[in-house]
């Protein structure tokens, strides 16, 4: 899996999706389901807080 390639790859302890339009609200859901996404962030809503 590419995440895993890059986690081992750079040593990245944690990997969070930010999603910026409605078009990522489909790979953040699937995104959800993986073990290997630490965290999510949607940027249309209450969420955005989470950034700053």
């Amino acid at each position: 899996m590419e995440i895993e390639k890059l986690k081992k790859e750079h040593s990245f302890l944690k990997v969070n999706v930010i999603g910026v339009s409605i078009g990522c609200v489909n790979a953040c859901m699937i995104a959800n389901n993986n073990p290997l996404i630490n965290r999510l962030y949607w940027y249309n809503g209450k969420f955005v807080g989470l950034l700053w």
